[in-house]
């Protein structure tokens, strides 16, 4: 069985993007093939 590289790549962007936000980063997956751009650090 062969997993869609789209797929694969949007649960590691969703993934990632979980894993700052539990550290405290205000972050937003970008559309597209563009990473996760870190908003800003919240305080």
């Amino acid at each position: 069985m062969t997993l869609d590289p789209q797929l694969t790549g949007n649960a590691g962007l969703y993934y990632t993007c979980y894993h700052l936000s539990l550290l405290g980063w205000n972050v937003m997956p970008t559309a597209r093939n563009a990473p996760c751009r870190v908003i800003s650090r919240a305080q």
